[in-house]
């Protein structure tokens, strides 16, 4: 199992709504146990829609895995610095699980805080100057507030920008004009399945990691032909087969990108990403 949760609802697939209503109504001493120790928590979401997650040390280790697999995708090598604007602590993904991954890579990890504020954006553009790093990993729902405090009277150069989204966009954020990259990469992060759950390739297309079983279903009552929503299935040692149903639309004719020979997810309620520029 990708992700540690502390209640598996009997309904499949299940759907993230059940889970944090579970979390809330049943007392924690009553949650399951896994066979292995839990050595880590996050969350995600806030407020009533909070719903905490766990891993094991060897969900962990896949969790890495498929981090060292997107962020090599993205160019990253050893020694190289990639720095990143996302929260810390207990938010999934943060800060703490790319760090893992960059140095399981061997690459410096720079993180540069949450961008909370202006005067948090400024001080992450200070330690840019200093540490010229190669790899940006941009949280797109403070990229605003972050290039909004960009010193003006410079460019700059990257090799790679990561956009991360934590649901599908309906728009595809951009970089300012004095921001230069040669690689665009979107990670769609699934965190209760999986974080780096699907990453963008220069063909416009998404792909979802290797490692999950996905499949495009119908809706509940819907008699829509042309779409449908994303299951995910994997094999859980302890609970056999799960999966977990994504709200997300879905085209249901599955296309096989011709740059990487793989299957692709076309998401119908954001644009299409070749249109976006990079």
């Amino acid at each position: 199992m990708p992700v540690f949760w502390g209640i598996v609802p009997a309904e499949r697939p299940v759907r993230r709504d059940t889970l944090v209503r579970m979390q809330q109504n049943l007392p924690p001493h009553t949650w399951r146990r896994p066979d292995r120790p839990l050595v880590r928590a996050g969350v995600t979401g806030r407020g009533n829609d909070l719903l905490v997650l766990a891993w094991t040390a060897q969900m962990l280790s896949m969790e890495r895995a498929a981090g060292v697999r997107f962020l090599q995708r993205a160019g990253v090598q050893r020694g190289h610095r990639v720095a990143n604007t996302l929260p810390g602590a207990l938010a999934t993904p943060g800060s703490l699980l790319l760090g893992d991954v960059v140095e399981d890579i061997g690459a410096l990890d720079i993180p540069l805080g949450a961008i909370t504020s202006a005067q948090a954006a400024a001080t992450a553009w200070e330690l840019l100057r200093l540490v010229e790093p190669r790899v940006l990993v941009l949280e797109t729902t403070s990229a605003a507030t972050f290039f909004a405090a960009m010193p003006c009277q410079r460019e700059w150069f990257l090799d790679t920008v990561v956009w991360l989204h934590r649901e599908p966009p309906d728009t595809w954020p951009t970089l300012p004009e004095n921001v230069r990259a040669k690689q665009t990469m979107h990670w769609l992060t699934v965190p209760e399945v999986q974080c780096f759950f699907a990453y963008s390739c220069d063909g416009g297309h998404f792909h979802v990691d290797e490692c999950l079983g996905v499949r495009v279903v119908a809706s509940a009552g819907s008699t829509d032909t042309a779409s449908g929503l994303l299951e995910v299935a994997w094999d859980d040692p302890e609970q056999g087969t799960l999966s977990y149903l994504l709200p997300w639309a879905i085209k249901r004719d599955s296309q096989i990108c011709p740059l990487t020979g793989q299957q692709a997810i076309c998401l119908l309620e954001s644009p299409p990403l070749c249109a976006a520029p990079s």
